[in-house]
């Protein structure tokens, strides 16, 4: 026993030593040791070197009262390492016991979803987003915080999946002017309530609207749902989710009957939901539709082809991001694949490349080729690319495109090669 406290001393001393007096190397080695003892790590923590504050924040075993000083940290990678650290802490928190590490835990998270920068708090977001049952009120008051966040990216992910939100809660944020695209992520809601669907009807958000009819789970009353048909014609994104909406009134049936694309009449007229008198109203009125639609140039014909229809409107120069984005949104993806593939010059057997390769980076860097914001790459990463949104690239500064133009171009080229065209 003796021999193992005299070891432990000298290894204590040797640790010491190198915390105080060792090379930057060194000491940031040792900041990443799952071994290190608390107070050494303590120590670290304030220690002048950036990445061996970076070692201490990523360190699992680094004491909470440690993580709470590096919360604070003046560099923007420290506090984004912590936080990738804190959020796997969150799903445990609140199993067990409350204790003073515990509550200085809570209060980091605090620290962290108040972070000046849009990355850190995203992190915290995308954990936060997760957390059910009765949290401490510390993080009750974090999840409020971010989900009412100016930047999207952040919000986002709160304003669409806590369940902890009280549609009271989101009302009162909408209330306050949320940023672009939060409608959007509330109308993905799983069983979003009348409350919030009434109102985001009423607001008329296109993208949200598309968003809300294609979420199935969302509660759409039937008068509000006749309202989004009569508004619905001019607004493609609306047109599949609404021919697929369950419990469609006979009047909405009949009214999309007159107006969607002939792919989605067949979709309409096959649906089992409707009563026998509907069903037959409605088969009865695509067939006289498609009879009065058949010109001599059309009998025949089946509906163009995504890619011929881009290639068509990109020729006719009517091609635009709103109409990628849309495309997106409601899901149709050979649509915009081959719409940014045209926006950005390329060849769309390259998109599609670019798109299965599942990076961030690519898909950005296309997304910015396209001429999209960063909000919109965002979107494009995770639905297109299939992105995880813990390896989604977000904003920097809030809006920015976190990569240089120069690395972008490269990425392009590693798929498309220097100066490829759209054929």
């Amino acid at each position: 026993m003796n021999e193992q406290v005299r070891k432990r001393g000298a290894g204590y001393c040797k640790a010491k030593k190198v915390a105080r007096e060792g090379k930057a190397r060194a000491r940031r080695k040792l900041a990443g040791r799952k071994d290190a003892l608390p107070e050494i790590l303590y120590f670290l923590a304030e220690d002048e070197n950036i990445t061996v504050r970076r070692a201490t924040a990523a360190n699992p075993v680094t004491p909470a009262q440690a993580d709470l000083l590096l919360a604070g940290d003046s560099d923007d990678g420290v506090r984004s390492d912590l936080a990738g650290k804190i959020a796997t802490l969150v799903p445990g928190l609140g199993e067990k016991a409350v204790g003073r590490l515990e509550k200085i835990t809570y209060e980091t998270i605090s620290v962290l979803a108040r972070d000046e920068l849009p990355r850190v708090r995203t992190i915290m977001a995308e954990a936060l987003a997760e957390v059910t049952g009765s949290p401490p009120p510390e993080i009750m008051k974090a999840i409020h915080k971010l989900a009412a966040d100016d930047v999207i990216a952040v919000a986002g992910p709160v304003l669409e999946r806590s369940a902890l939100l009280t549609d009271a809660d989101i009302l009162e944020i909408i209330a306050n002017g949320p940023p672009a695209g939060a409608l959007s992520a509330i109308a993905r809601r799983d069983r979003a309530g009348e409350s919030l669907t009434d109102h985001i009807a009423e607001k008329g958000d296109v993208d949200a609207v598309a968003a809300l009819l294609a979420n199935k789970s969302a509660q759409i009353r039937e008068e509000t749902l006749d309202r989004l048909v009569e508004r619905a014609r001019p607004n493609e994104s609306w047109h599949e989710p609404l021919v697929r909406r369950p419990k469609l009134s006979s009047r909405s049936a009949l009214s999309i009957a007159g107006f969607v694309a002939h792919s989605l009449l067949e979709v309409l007229r096959r649906r089992k939901d409707l009563d026998p008198e509907t069903a037959g109203a409605v088969a009865e009125k695509v067939a006289k539709r498609l009879k009065s639609e058949a010109g001599e140039n059309d009998k025949g014909k089946q509906e163009e082809p995504a890619g011929d229809r881009v290639q068509r409107l990109h020729k006719e120069g009517k091609l635009t991001v709103g109409m990628v984005t849309a495309a997106i949104d409601s899901g149709k993806r050979d649509f915009a694949i081959a719409g940014l593939a045209a926006l950005a010059g390329l060849r769309a057997q390259a998109a599609r490349d670019l798109m299965a390769a599942h990076s961030a980076k690519t898909a950005t860097a296309l997304a910015w080729k396209a001429g999209l914001n960063m909000r919109q790459a965002i979107q494009v990463q995770l639905r297109l690319a299939g992105v995880s949104p813990q390896g989604t690239l977000y904003a920097k500064n809030g809006t920015d495109f976190p990569l240089s133009k120069t690395d972008m171009e490269w990425q392009l080229e590693l798929f498309t090669g220097a100066g490829d065209k759209s054929a």
